[in-house]
């Protein structure tokens, strides 16, 4: 159904991926940066706005009822690829 990302990865594909591997990485500093309340607070504030976007994205995709870009397929992606990150970021 999909092609593969060796053979090429969509923009979509690869914004989502950039989105939250900013997220993971923000959310990593702010473990690092525990005595600085202001940094983390900014960090905190950053990360949060991540996940909204690429929140963002996945109801976009997947309201077939807006007309935006009704794709279930990509709203399923979007869902696997976060179940992923959440299963790194919890290990």
């Amino acid at each position: 159904m999909y092609i593969s990302q060796t053979i090429h990865k969509s923009l979509l594909a690869k914004m989502l991926t950039e989105i939250l591997d900013t997220c993971i990485m923000m959310k990593y500093g702010m473990k690092y940066d525990k005595n600085d309340k202001v940094l983390q607070k900014l960090q905190n504030s950053r990360q949060l706005t991540l996940k909204l976007i690429a929140n963002v994205t996945y109801r976009y995709t997947s309201a077939s009822h807006t007309g935006h870009i009704p794709c279930t397929e990509i709203a399923d992606s979007i869902v696997q690829t976060g179940r992923e990150i959440l299963k790194k970021t919890s290990a």
